[in-house]
């Protein structure tokens, strides 16, 4: 999502280099790292916090993501709140 935002029409040859680089250090390609298939596998409870307003991680993610977890979960959303703002103000 952040490279098709970021770099537009430079975002193919970006990702290819980019999934080189990260299957050479890392052993996997990033088309095949989701973090969905893995809240499948989750054994321990999650609690899922996400800004309506966030901009970095489109709000409909979180949603993918609660419904993928498979342990005992709980979403929290914040409204008027950006990336990394989901916060409570004392």
């Amino acid at each position: 999502f952040q490279l098709r935002k970021t770099y537009g029409p430079l975002t193919k040859p970006i990702s290819l280099g980019l999934g080189t680089l990260i299957r050479s250090r890392c052993g996997y390609s990033v088309w095949e790292a989701d973090c969905r298939t893995q809240l499948a596998k989750a054994q321990i409870p999650m609690m899922f916090i996400h800004g309506e307003e966030d901009d970095f991680v489109p709000f409909d993610m979180v949603f993918e993501c609660y419904y993928a977890c498979a342990s005992e979960k709980e979403l929290y959303t914040v409204s008027q709140a950006g990336h990394a703002q989901a916060c409570r103000n004392p």
